[in-house]
């Protein structure tokens, strides 16, 4: 992981023969511990003093009752009931003092709040914490309600950074208020904590994840042990008890904390080594726009992290996300993450732990793009990309080893290009939208699931499906229900069910695919209407094209088919009472179909049992079309290759070998580069000696190229 530091949680233990043991562990600091005694306001008016006032040091909370934490009612764990809250107030104010002598040690502190239904922490009056309440930094009113229900029981961890910025030595305050999501609810909870160098996460073989900062490091030593040093230095040692403790840092790069229990001459008695992996935590509300680099790396997303409405993200290339179980985004701002294929961004779980959640998009309609990213090892339901009226650009992405579906979208604007699926449900559910796919591997479906499910209506924009590679599912390719279709360009085999089913009122068109190796070629079905031109479902087990009626009463479906070859299925065409094929210029095995230009001969398919269905010479079908060309799916346009600005000899890499590439072309009678466009590394429109002196600046110089970040390849 990069400038991952490992933290390895393993005791080595060196003990005399005498007997004895020497314990090492990390031991987090309560500040504020759980079930502590606060200051607390019921909500029935504003807090004394100006807005805000009361989160600072300066305030007097001297008239507020007291009790211990948590507060609430309706659910019978409260240690305080405020039994006049329903119908009564909507908010309740605490504050705690806690006090450090060193707040330089804690740059990094976790608060730990249970819940019902949302709340606001401030630190010295500085805001730390937001969650289902409001803008972030918009002052309460004590009328405030949640933004909506939320449940108690589960408390969630919220990273607080940067915290040595804000606190002092001596006193410091925890000031929170927490809402209710309506006046009459039927329960309340606030239950919150305060902590410092706590174990976020463990992974493999004792790994365990901390807070980059300062960690308590505590233990027991062995008898006959006269003083502990810790990397050199001495702890803190009870002699009566044989208690030890120290405080290590957690920043980046590898370090390695090793305990050493000492005798009275000072000979090693026992050791313990610790290696800490520090990372940075997420989760929260993202209070203002930020942008994540590969410095920082490893994150770890700790609770549900929120980018709410206004507020955007960028995370640079190389980022790694490690996700803890359930846990997730929730997006209504904005996400823009650049990855690289040399250095991509991967969000994936804790090595050892259960599934994280999702990334849930809802009302995003900003520009959320993701490029060369990776998910994998997602739990969460239905997809782990999930969207509800939100706009998606994902480019040269990865989801793989997903529980639920890859993609799941409803009313969105979606662009998928150039990725890949494979070990998901569905790879990719997208209903009632406006959907572009293309270019992209899409492959082995977890279960009886189809690996694209694209659902339209009569007023959503026409859904394209074009240059894709589609196999290996127990179910369908390509279902279709409703709205308008444009499937072009792309290669299906190894479906369970069908390789294209097309359902409901609507309309189709199929052009330049190419069906084998399914069950059935292409379904259209109750009501469809299908024009399918230049096509070749060959060796389907069973229906090469089939027109029925699916769904008593809702029509059979329609088909004219142009220009395609139908050949080696187990049936060819079948056609119920209610369904229609109007086939014209087609080879179908078997008597020639009924219809102007159809024949019946062997197409001479170049090799089928390697799936390559080019026509050899003398194949029946060259110059048989409409059009005077060939029957069968034919090559389409060339589809656009993108390349990296700066890749002049197409590896898909910027390295060294790019100028001097240039250079030799230039002044060596070199190759010419593969894409003039990328070669044109500062886009001024031609190739000369400035672009090579471009790439070097950027490769040694940190200098940045000219958008975009891809070029289109002309040819």
């Amino acid at each position: 992981m990069g400038r991952r530091f490992a933290l390895l949680l393993t005791a080595i233990l060196i003990c005399p023969a005498w007997g004895g043991s020497f314990t090492a562990s990390i031991v987090p600091e309560r500040l504020v511990p759980r079930g502590a005694t606060w200051r607390y306001l019921r909500g029935r008016a504003e807090p004394a003093g100006n807005a805000g006032d009361w989160t600072g040091l300066g305030f007097s909370d001297e008239d507020w009752e007291s009790g211990a934490a948590g507060f609430g009612y309706g659910d019978g764990d409260d240690a305080t009931v405020l039994s006049d809250m329903r119908n009564g107030y909507s908010s309740v104010y605490a504050r705690r003092y806690f006090e450090l002598s060193d707040p330089a040690r804690f740059a990094a502190l976790q608060l730990v709040v249970d819940y019902d239904d949302g709340f606001i922490a401030y630190i010295n009056g500085v805001e730390v914490a937001r969650a289902n309440a409001g803008a972030p930094g918009a002052i309460p009113a004590h009328t405030d309600l949640a933004l909506e229900a939320h449940e108690a029981g589960t408390a969630e961890v919220f990273p607080i950074s940067d915290a040595a910025a804000f606190l002092v030595a001596g006193t410091n305050v925890l000031a929170i208020v927490g809402f209710n999501a309506k006046l009459d609810s039927s329960d309340f909870s606030l239950d919150p904590e305060l902590r410092a160098g706590d174990v976020l996460a463990e992974g493999c073989a004792g790994d365990h994840y901390v807070a980059r900062g300062a960690v308590r490091i505590a233990g027991t030593a062995p008898p006959g042990t006269n003083a502990v040093r810790v990397n050199g230095a001495p702890a803190q040692f009870d002699s009566e008890s044989g208690a030890w403790s120290c405080h290590a840092a957690a920043a980046g790069g590898a370090a390695t904390v090793t305990a050493e229990a000492l005798d009275g001459a000072g000979e090693v008695l026992a050791t313990a080594a610790l290696s800490l992996i520090g990372v940075r935590p997420l989760g929260g509300m993202l209070a203002s726009d930020e942008v994540l680099s590969a410095s920082e790396a490893p994150f770890l997303v700790v609770g549900r992290f929120t980018v709410p409405p206004g507020r955007r993200l960028v995370i640079g290339a190389g980022c790694e996300f490690l996700i803890l179980p359930g846990m997730g985004l929730a997006v209504s701002g904005e996400i823009q993450a650049a990855g690289t294929p040399e250095a991509p961004i991967s969000f994936t779980k804790v090595p050892c732990q259960a599934d994280w959640g999702a990334f849930v998009f809802k009302d995003a309609r900003g520009a959320n793009t993701f490029r060369w990213c990776e998910w994998s090892f997602a739990g969460g339901a239905p997809g782990c990309l999930t969207l509800r009226n939100s706009n998606l650009d994902l480019h040269g992405c990865t989801l793989r080893d997903i529980a639920g579906e890859g993609v799941h979208a409803s009313g969105c604007t979606v662009r998928i290009r150039h990725c890949l699926t494979e070990r998901t449900q569905e790879a990719l559910s997208l209903d009632n939208g406006d959907t572009v796919v293309e270019f992209c591997t899409l492959r082995h479906a977890v279960g009886k699931s189809d690996l694209i499910d694209c659902n339209g209506r009569e007023d959503t924009p026409p859904a394209r499906i074009a240059f894709n590679h589609i196999y290996g599912t127990e179910d369908d390719g390509i279902d279709g229900d409703g709205g308008t279709l444009i499937i072009e360009g792309n290669v299906i085999h190894d479906c369970g069910d069908q390789a294209m089913s097309l359902v409901g009122k609507g309309s189709s068109v199929v052009r330049h695919n190419i069906c084998y190796g399914n069950t059935h070629g292409l379904s259209v079905k109750d009501s469809n209407v299908c024009y399918a031109d230049h096509n070749t479902f060959a060796f389907n087990t069973g229906t090469g094209v089939r027109a029925i009626e699916k769904a008593a009463g809702r029509g059979g479906g329609v088909v004219a088919l142009r220009n395609s070859i139908v050949w080696g299925n187990g049936t060819q065409l079948l056609v119920d009472a209610r369904g229609s094929i109007d086939a014209a210029y087609c080879d179908v095995q078997g008597e020639p179909a009924a219809g102007e230009g159809n024949i019946s001969a062997d197409p001479l398919f170049v090799d089928a049992a390697a799936a390559d269905f080019a026509l050899r010479e003398g194949s029946p079908c060259l110059g048989a079309a409409s059009d005077g060309g060939a029957i069968g799916a034919l090559p389409c346009e060339a589809p656009p290759v993108l390349f990296p600005r700066g890749d002049a000899n197409g590896d898909g890499r910027r390295d060294i070998a790019d100028p001097a590439s240039i250079l030799a072309c230039l002044f060596e009678h070199g190759p010419a580069p593969v894409c003039w466009e990328a070669a044109d590394a500062n886009a001024d429109g031609v190739v000369d000696l400035s672009d090579a002196i471009a790439l070097l600046r950027f490769l040694f110089g940190g200098r940045a190229l000219p958008a975009p970040e891809e070029v289109l390849c002309a040819g």
